[in-house]
């Protein structure tokens, strides 16, 4: 490795050495360049078996805060080279241009990112550690509404069976699309009054067992019987593609995008606003929040929480209300003359 003595601010030597991705200053390591930061940092997330949505989402996120940074700063930015001002200016910025829940979700990667890395002696310092979310009203995730939820699966069944089944299936599971695309035949179980799906490897290789309603079991079962005798063999996907393997999650979601345009919803449905739907429904049901959370299998009660709080058309309603009360100085009927 190639190594140069360089001055500390005392004038004494340093040692520099470096490598294609790490820089060592007298023992203290940092990443060399910004992708190679950007880069470990994804690595990490797999390694938490985070999904490959999620880590692509960081790496949006990242590169966003990066094109920020040589546009503002006129160069590319470095592991050592952003600093709590940049952080400061990146977040004014975001907040005069984009929602509140979307700026913060940015910030809070860029601050994943250089927490995980100070804790990992990546970074000298760590520059977001003040990093401050910007004020909102947190709504509840968005979920459809019952009639909603029928047209979609009606305009899905005018087209594809199994596109309609696998949209019950996550509206009445609460399945992450990926689990759902997974299921073969041999992870359900269905009987006239009861049935299962087994989730082998779910989100951070959980396993879990979800009851089927009397809805999902009906067309599970229908969906079987049409796909016989393909679904004799315990191995076959529930949801094939055409070629007989397991349907792609992106053509899943071009489906859903199709059936929702067709069913006149927009903004488009997307697997997880089936699973948000889900989530909210048992809550809205009085289901307890430890219930809710076994069944999606989340790892934190305060992620099932989300579920209590208004959604837009929850305010919408409550606004309407308003509409059935007597407008001010309005005349009262009168009762019979007498």
């Amino acid at each position: 490795m190639p190594a140069s003595p360089q001055c500390g601010g005392d004038d004494t030597p340093t040692q520099r050495v470096e490598t294609q991705n790490m820089v060592s200053f007298d023992g203290e390591v940092i990443a060399a360049t910004w992708d190679a930061l950007v880069d470990a940092f994804l690595d990490s997330r797999r390694e938490r078996s985070a999904s490959p949505k999620t880590v692509t989402a960081y790496g949006g996120d990242l590169a966003i805060f990066s094109r920020w940074y040589a546009a503002h700063q006129g160069l590319a930015p470095a592991p050592d080279r952003v600093t709590a001002i940049d952080l400061a200016g990146y977040r004014n910025w975001l907040a005069g241009r984009t929602r509140p829940a979307t700026a913060n979700r940015r910030l809070s990667t860029v601050h994943s990112m250089f927490t995980w890395a100070a804790s990992h002696g990546l970074v000298p310092r760590n520059p977001a550690e003040h990093l401050r979310r910007l004020p909102s009203v947190v709504l509840g995730p968005r979920a459809l509404e019952r009639q909603q939820l029928d047209a979609l699966v009606d305009a899905a069944g005018r087209r594809s069976r199994r596109d309609a089944v696998l949209i019950l299936v996550l509206a009445q599971t609460g399945l992450r699309i990926s689990e759902a695309l997974g299921l073969t035949w041999a992870s359900v179980a269905l009987a006239r009054d009861t049935g299962t799906v087994t989730v082998r490897r779910g989100k951070g290789d959980k396993y879990r067992e979800v009851p089927l309603n009397a809805t999902a079991r009906r067309a599970l079962t229908v969906w079987r019987d049409l796909q016989r005798p393909q679904s004799a063999l315990a191995g076959s996907p529930v949801f094939p593609a055409p070629s007989g393997h397991p349907l792609a999650i992106r053509s899943a979601e071009d489906a859903l995008a199709r059936h929702s345009r067709a069913a006149g919803i927009d903004p488009v449905v997307t697997p997880h606003t089936l699973r948000h739907t889900f989530c909210k429904a048992l809550v809205d049901a009085g289901e307890s929040l430890d219930r809710v959370a076994a069944l999606a299998g989340h790892a934190r009660l305060d992620t099932t929480a989300r579920y209590t709080r208004p959604t837009r058309a929850d305010l919408e309603r409550a606004v309407g209300r308003l509409d059935a009360l007597p407008r001010p100085g309005a005349s009262q009927p009168r009762g019979p003359a007498r």
